[in-house]
């Protein structure tokens, strides 16, 4: 064997290409070799990619792992997936990063998308018309300096807050979902009801409108499409005795979440009490373009609920039949909901110690699953493997 074998391997390796394993049981996103890369110093097996957090665009998905790798998978149209071209994935593949910079967190919109580093700082790509996106990430300049701490990409815009509670937006303008005017394309701070005189501790954006929860932990200010343009609306009907913890926005449709684990959600300026399931650490709503939504809330003791919008399986219960209420979802043995993200008609579930599964349409590998059929549970796991 020449001597440039070893420097082959070892550079599959750092590539992360995917390892392939038969004989699984589970659905498997691997192909089906022996799972190894030889060198003339070692065997290096394949192991199994541990999602800690997940997030579903329109068509596409993203997985970073607890090192700050970042995957992607499915839709690549504009470049959303961050991988230097615009053919799309059946199974995650690594994100390049600059060197050192490791992913904290992760964004999804229609196809644009977004990440923050453990440093940091703001990095986006996908379609070009946005910021001046690349089919690479590329760091946001404008926001050098600033200790970036949250990020969400909606319909063609971004939302980025900072540590001390500056909320900032830019890209699409259009129906005010940027909350402020000025030039779109550059990052400014949100003006909508007096956003950047205030402290902001967590946003969503959404379709074409955004989100956003003060330090006082009972307000929550909402812009855009819907909401009073630019301007925006400041919501009713929210405890004070308990802060916000999380929004989910999603077409028009909002989740507030506080952290007595009490859910409510609202597609007008008044939002109300969903009924049980209580303790919920988590809630998320589809961003599909027209037509009902699909919603999932997790709770803290490791059930997972889902009910809307079912066309596609994407609720996981096994069919495609629509639920009127929350519908407890069967899921992988042991599992309990680490992270779930939901597209438009797709729905992701990281589940901790390498479960992941995913549900729902498949046309473009939104599922992860190295083929494009679609799939109605969440209870068989997708095996992702990868060289370390």
């Amino acid at each position: 064997m020449p001597k440039a074998w070893p420097w082959f391997g070892l550079l599959l390796a750092a590539l992360g290409l995917a390892a392939m394993t038969g004989g699984v049981t589970q659905t498997s996103a691997s192909f089906t070799d022996a799972g190894y890369v030889d060198t003339e110093f070692a065997t290096v097996p394949a192991v199994e990619l541990d999602f800690v957090g997940l997030d579903a665009g329109e068509t596409y998905s993203l997985g970073w792992t607890a090192d700050g790798r970042l995957y992607s998978w499915g839709a690549n149209d504009r470049g959303q997936l961050g991988l230097g071209d615009d053919a799309p994935r059946t199974v995650p593949t690594q994100v390049i990063m600059p060197e050192g910079a490791q992913v904290a967190r992760a964004s999804a919109g229609i196809n644009t998308s977004i990440a923050v580093t453990t440093t940091g700082e703001a990095y986006t790509w996908g379609n070009p018309d946005v910021g001046g996106n690349t089919s690479t990430p590329t760091r946001v300049e404008a926001l050098v300096g600033e200790d970036i701490v949250g990020v969400s990409s909606g319909g063609y815009f971004y939302l980025a807050w900072t540590s001390d509670g500056s909320l900032y937006s830019w890209g699409e303008p259009g129906g005010g979902r940027l909350g402020r005017g000025g030039d779109a394309q550059v990052p400014g701070r949100v003006t909508a009801q007096g956003v950047n005189t205030l402290a902001v501790t967590t946003a969503d954006a959404g379709r074409f409108f955004g989100t956003a929860s003060l330090s006082d932990g009972a307000t929550v200010v909402m812009w855009g499409q819907d909401y009073s343009g630019t301007g925006g609306v400041t919501a009713s009907g929210l405890p004070a005795e308990s802060p916000t913890a999380g929004l989910s926005a999603g077409n028009k449709f909002v989740f507030a979440w506080t952290e007595n684990g009490a859910l409510y959600s609202t597609t007008t300026s008044a939002f109300a009490l969903v009924s049980p399931p209580a303790n919920i650490i988590g809630a998320e709503v589809t961003i599909q373009a027209a037509g009902p939504s699909s919603y999932f809330v997790w709770r803290s003791t490791g059930e997972l609920f889902s009910w809307g919008s079912n066309s596609a399986g994407q609720l996981g219960l096994g069919d495609t039949v629509d639920r009127s209420t929350p519908t407890l979802v069967t899921l992988p043995a042991g599992a309990q909901p680490l992270s779930v993200a939901a597209g438009g008609a797709h729905a992701l579930l990281a589940a901790g110690n390498g479960t992941f599964s995913a549900a729902g349409s498949n046309g473009l590998g939104q599922l992860g699953t190295n083929d494009t059929v679609g799939r109605n549970t969440f209870s068989t796991p997708v095996l992702i493997e990868r060289w370390p």
